[in-house]
């Protein structure tokens, strides 16, 4: 049976340094881990495989008025089957889509529960939106969605004032354009892009499109 020994400090004159050939690089320049790549940009059928809650530090929903829902997808069939799309957001904030002469209020999460069922009534309750999604999970519907990818870049965000500027501003509206990198096209292979500020950005993924279940 394999035996182990705590290391002291008198352990040291026993380790070969003239041996060891795990050098690594200095500190400065180590890089952290990006981990895989997110899932291509595309149309895929979809199963939802978890519902989480956007909180805040102390675990209350961060925005009370307008709840925000982190759903993780997985594709269900096609050559990226098992892959997966995790903390997608799922706004609960009404916003005016136009369609032709048609204007209707709708939302993110609204999106994703015609998708499933374009019959369903949830009435702008979301406790019965979730009751309704968490049916879907337990059940396994496939729903058709549409993902693209985008990262932000926070840092050039905070040097160029963007928390002092005022809701809804167009300066504000410009600066977070400035700091968004958007489309799979702008992400090397790896899904890593180079932000405004010179800082390294990952690809996530977001929902672009929910299709109405037929």
């Amino acid at each position: 049976m394999q035996t182990q020994t705590l290391l002291t400090i008198n352990d040291l004159a026993d380790l070969r340094d003239d041996l060891f050939e795990g050098a690594v690089s200095p500190p400065d320049e180590q890089l952290d881990p990006i981990g895989p790549r997110p899932l291509d940009e595309g149309t895929y059928p979809c199963r939802l495989v978890a519902l989480r809650k956007d909180t805040d530090d102390a675990g209350n929903w961060r925005d009370e008025r307008y709840p925000t829902l982190l759903a993780d997808f997985e594709v269900a069939s096609g050559d990226k089957e098992g892959r997966k799309a995790t903390f997608i957001r799922l706004s609960s904030k009404p916003q005016l889509r136009t369609v032709g002469a048609q204007v209707a209020k709708v939302s993110p999460l609204s999106d994703v529960i015609r998708a499933f069922d374009p019959t369903f009534n949830w009435g702008g309750i979301i406790s019965v939106a979730v009751k309704f999604l968490l049916d879907q999970q337990d059940k396994g519907t496939i729903c058709k969605l549409s993902f693209g990818q985008k990262a932000f870049d926070t840092d050039h965000f905070n040097a160029n004032g963007g928390p002092t500027m005022a809701a809804g501003s167009q300066e504000l509206k410009d600066l977070y354009k400035a700091c968004t990198v958007r489309g799979q096209r702008n992400f090397g292979p790896d899904g890593i892009a180079i932000g405004p500020s010179g800082k390294t950005l990952k690809a996530k993924l977001y929902l672009r499109t929910a299709y109405a279940a037929k």
